[in-house]
């Protein structure tokens, strides 16, 4: 059996999540010290660069007026539809960046004041197209919404005239997972998936692939690099347009314990970890960050196989 590399010690990859224990407590201690907290640097300081909180998301609930009747108590205020964006921390947490890939205004909540401001995309530095962590700040002061509260299980929410938003625990995704549910429960997975472009030349050797090619891919939720590497291992699979190789998803808790019984049996000790199998032969796999990137080490993988 080929030998992987050992697991990391426990703290190494500590360092690698943000947990979601104490959400309800931490938000009220957060408010409360940053009440305390000197001022902040100026919103245009370059060096200020705002990062993926992964423990947490948005969810903006868009309401439009009834065609109908406005008296009508059944008709008025019906939810036309729900987004779910990610959640940007500023470097001193004393401000939350909300941002929703498909809209063209983007939310910022000021822990210290209590106030919500929006934003138009224009005024995002750094804009936070897939791909693009960190972030800088936005420009400008923004236009104040009101103030926002939290909530008896710990959420944060505030309202717009036309839409509500909350900002909650991202739920922890365990066990294998269709494409599909991962789509609608991880925020942003499918615009970076829409938005990154695989190389020619790994695709052109992931076309040539004619052996029946397994890929399982390990993911935390929790996980800042795994919200990187597998859309952009999904995107890469779709260029290829190869029947012979296939995809599963597999979630894994943050204390990269379950699922157990599959854990164990593939010798998977961190993610992100994206195995390639042959015929139940594991041919190689990837931990961690790629060489140069997912497609490229993939591709690399596959190309030393002599059955190809």
């Amino acid at each position: 059996m080929r030998a992987h590399p050992p697991p990391r010690d426990r703290d190494t990859r500590l360092r690698k999540r943000r947990t979601v224990r104490g959400w309800a407590c931490g938000v009220a201690l957060v408010c409360i010290l940053c009440s305390l907290a000197p001022a902040r640097a100026t919103a245009h300081d370059p060096e200020r660069y705002w990062t993926l909180n992964t423990a947490l998301l948005v969810e903006l609930h868009l309401y439009e007026p009834s065609s109908g009747d406005p008296l009508d108590p059944a008709q008025a205020g019906a939810a036309s539809r729900k987004l779910t964006g990610e959640v940007f921390d500023s470097p001193d947490f004393q401000q939350m960046l909300l941002w929703f890939p498909n809209r063209e205004t983007s939310y910022l909540l000021d822990l210290a004041s209590g106030d919500a401001c929006a934003y138009p995309r224009a005024d995002l530095a750094g804009n936070p197209t897939p791909g693009a962590h960190p972030v800088e700040p936005p420009a400008g002061s923004g236009e104040r919404l009101g103030s926002f509260f939290t909530q008896p299980d710990g959420s944060l929410a505030f309202s717009t005239p036309s839409a509500d938003l909350l900002v909650r625990p991202a739920p922890e995704l365990v066990g294998e997972l269709p494409r599909a549910e991962i789509e609608a429960r991880l925020p942003g997975f499918a615009s970076k998936v829409a938005a990154y472009e695989p190389s020619a030349a790994a695709l052109t050797t992931l076309r040539t692939i004619a052996t029946p090619t397994e890929i399982v891919a390990f993911f935390g939720t929790w996980c800042t690099a795994c919200r990187e590497e597998l859309p952009a291992l999904a995107k890469t699979l779709d260029a290829a347009h190869n029947p012979h190789l296939s995809l599963r998803m597999v979630g894994v808790d943050e204390y990269l314990a379950e699922p157990h019984e599959l854990l164990i049996a593939l010798e998977v000790s961190d993610v992100p970890t994206i195995l390639v199998r042959q015929e139940g032969v594991e041919l190689g796999r990837i931990v961690d960050a790629p060489r140069r990137s997912v497609e490229a080490h993939l591709a690399e993988l596959l190309a030393a196989d002599p059955r190809r």
